[in-house]
């Protein structure tokens, strides 16, 4: 409705300084800086599938966003810089946030370690043990502070990490990384 009855009559009238991104939310790291933690969809537990992968995308979702990359993108001026962006695959990727155990999501991440949350942390996230060796990549949160330790130990194991990594690779066809801290730099 916004990209109908509001951008596309104002580009129409030559106002081509606003522009729209249906960016999806906070996923998971799609370049693998960090894919300790994983937000998954929960709509089809037990089934463990990344959260903004394709296989769940909603039908309206769909639409957007092949209105957008197809129809809109190459045909507004107003894209142009998204168009050449390599990140972008000449317009083709869209932005997603990546989770990551950062200052940024501290507070994001805190509140659903709590059992009682709705919903809990055990319904969304999942921890891989494909580098359960090595330390969280966020010393700061998760390895100096107790709390954070305690935050980490409170994300469950995937049933099956090595499959759900894959779904995260697939990602990679229509995505493109974002990280919190530059919080959606190439836009």
């Amino acid at each position: 409705m916004l990209l109908n009855k509001i951008l596309i009559p104002l580009w129409d009238e030559g106002i081509d300084n606003t522009a729209l991104f249906p960016i999806a939310g906070l996923g998971p790291s799609i370049d693998f800086h960090n894919t300790w933690i994983i937000p998954i969809e929960t709509s089809i537990l037990p089934d463990e599938v990344p959260l903004f992968h394709k296989s769940c995308w909603a039908q309206s979702f769909s639409q957007l966003v092949n209105e957008f990359i197809n129809h809109i993108v190459p045909q507004y001026k107003t894209y142009h810089a998204f168009r050449t962006n390599p990140k972008t695959n000449n317009g083709k990727k869209l932005a997603i946030e990546e989770l990551e155990p950062t200052k940024f999501q501290a507070s994001w991440i805190s509140r659903y370690t709590d059992k009682k949350a709705q919903p809990p942390i055990y319904t969304l996230l999942r921890k891989t043990d494909i580098n359960a060796d090595k330390q969280w990549a966020s010393g700061f949160l998760f390895g100096r502070k107790l709390e954070w330790n305690s935050i980490a130990e409170a994300i469950p194991v995937a049933s099956n990490p090595k499959r759900l990594l894959e779904l995260v690779k697939e990602m990679n066809e229509y995505f493109y990384p974002s990280h919190p801290i530059g919080h959606y730099p190439y836009l």
